[in-house]
């Protein structure tokens, strides 16, 4: 049976970015983390395929002179495709949902996880997706997701086979569902986990943590940013939380963003 996860009606629409003011009169007080796909990205057909706005790396880059660099990026993407995407501007970071974090730019990448995947379950899972020429296999160190958005059909018999071909060996991952994907990963290393770390390094600590997410894996970053007395703004999209929503789309995210950026403009 396909595991539901929690589609429903938006409840309501917070003018969250007309609070921007806020953070900028007083930018000390504050930490921000941002997912990336289905958040300040469109999700796109594959992973590959999506489109960086023009002036979302000048905005990025100038909330995080705002924040004095406590502007996080926490992604399923790993941090070294981060580098890539949004280059040349780099960011503290979380990568592979939690199992990497990068603490600042130009600092080193540790793991949550020193286990790899496993070869002979990625070799089975290779098959897999080799039986449909619309499924992709996306590659990670320590996760495999295979990615169903091009045949949104194969999504329920294709959770069945991934929990058969786990089933066959005791590899201690779990199946966690995503935007028309299904990610194999280990479950310890999660984007509350990542948030926890960096929120105690120097320029994210003593701060009041903001997540910004869409998807179930960012209901970690939700209640860990609550737990510490921070804000959860959600994003709609396909994957619906029961919590209140602050933006409808990735779009309304980034002209938050640019409203934080023109702040940060007119201050300096």
């Amino acid at each position: 049976m396909t595991r539901k996860i929690g589609y429903g009606p938006v409840k309501r629409v917070l003018r969250w970015g007309m609070q921007s003011s806020e953070i900028a009169s007083n930018p000390e007080r504050w930490a921000l983390f941002l997912d990336v796909d289905g958040t300040i990205l469109d999700v796109a057909v594959t992973p590959d395929d999506v489109v960086i706005a023009p002036d979302l790396i000048q905005s990025l880059s100038r909330v995080d002179a705002l924040l004095s660099g406590a502007l996080a990026f926490v992604s399923g993407r790993t941090i070294a495709v981060l580098d890539r995407l949004f280059a040349p501007l780099t960011l503290a970071a979380a990568g592979e949902h939690g199992a990497e974090l990068r603490p600042g730019p130009g600092q080193i990448v540790s793991r949550c996880t020193t286990r790899l995947f496993d070869p002979a379950l990625k070799a089975a899972l290779q098959q897999l997706v080799a039986e449909h020429p619309a499924l992709l296999l996306e590659e990670k160190p320590s996760s495999v997701v295979i990615h169903y958005r091009r045949a949104p059909e194969l999504g329920p018999s294709l959770e069945q086979r991934i929990r058969s071909v786990l089933d066959l060996a005791d590899f201690g991952l779990g199946l966690h569902p995503g935007k028309m994907s299904w990610d194999i990963r280990e479950g310890t290393c999660t984007k509350g986990t990542a948030l926890r770390q960096l929120m105690a390094v120097d320029r994210f600590s003593g701060r009041t943590p903001i997540y910004v997410g869409d998807d179930l894996t960012d209901e970690d970053g939700f209640a860990e940013a609550e737990r510490q007395g921070g804000v959860a703004l959600a994003v709609a999209g396909e994957y619906r939380t029961q919590r209140p929503i602050a933006f409808l789309a990735p779009e309304n995210v980034r002209d938050w963003l640019r409203q934080l950026a023109a702040r940060q403009e007119a201050a300096a």
